[in-house]
C-alpha cells in the first residue's frame, strides 16, 4: 500500500469533522486526484467518499450513545446538516438513528457498538 493511502486514512480519522475535498487532499499529499481516488479504492475496497462517511458515522455512534441530539451529532461529525446525517445513517444501518438506539438499548440493555 502506498504511503499516501495510509496518510489519507490518518488524515480522515483526524479530520472527519471537517469538509474534506479530494482535490485538496491529493494536493496536500502530492499526488493526482484520480490517482488518489483510484488507489484508495484499490487498497481499501471502498471509495474515498464512503470511507469518510463511515468514519463520520463511527464517531456519530459514540455521540449517539452519549445521548447527543442528532443536530449536534451532524455538526460535530462533519455532515452538512441533520438530514444528511440521518440519510447516511439510514443508508448504512437501514434505520434512522433514534430507532437504532432504541434497538441497541432493548437488545443489549445499554449502548454498544
Amino acid at each position: 500500500m502506498p504511503s499516501y493511502i495510509m496518510q489519507t486514512i490518518v488524515f480522515i480519522e483526524e479530520h472527519y469533522f471537517e469538509k474534506i475535498i479530494a482535490h485538496d487532499l491529493a494536493n496536500k499529499l502530492h499526488v493526482g486526484r484520480s490517482t488518489l481516488m483510484t488507489n484508495f479504492k484499490k487498497y481499501t475496497n471502498v471509495t474515498l467518499a464512503d470511507y469518510i462517511t463511515r468514519c463520520r458515522l463511527k464517531n456519530a455512534l459514540i455521540l449517539l450513545g452519549e445521548g447527543k441530539k442528532e443536530s449536534e451529532i451532524a455538526e460535530r461529525c462533519g455532515f452538512g446538516d441533520v438530514s444528511g446525517f440521518i440519510r447516511a445513517f439510514k443508508c448504512l444501518f437501514k434505520m434512522p438513528p433514534r430507532e437504532y438506539m432504541k434497538k441497541q438499548r432493548v437488545n443489549h440493555g445499554s449502548f454498544s457498538e
